[in-house]
């Protein structure tokens, strides 16, 4: 299992252009990424653009 990707855009006209790295994170679940398994874990936040993330 990855724990992220790199999503990368540029648009013709140019009024896009983004390069960033998206983790691999849910809320309420934490996940193994050795073995791709997930498991419930209330306890797991993750950020959104009003707060500090916590892992």
């Amino acid at each position: 299992m990855a724990r992220g990707i790199n999503l990368q855009a540029v648009s013709t006209d140019g009024t896009l252009d983004f390069n960033v790295y998206l983790f691999n994170v849910q809320p309420g679940f934490s996940f193994n990424y050795q073995n791709g398994r997930a498991k419930v874990n209330r306890e797991i936040q993750v950020k959104n653009e009003n707060q500090k993330a916590y892992y």
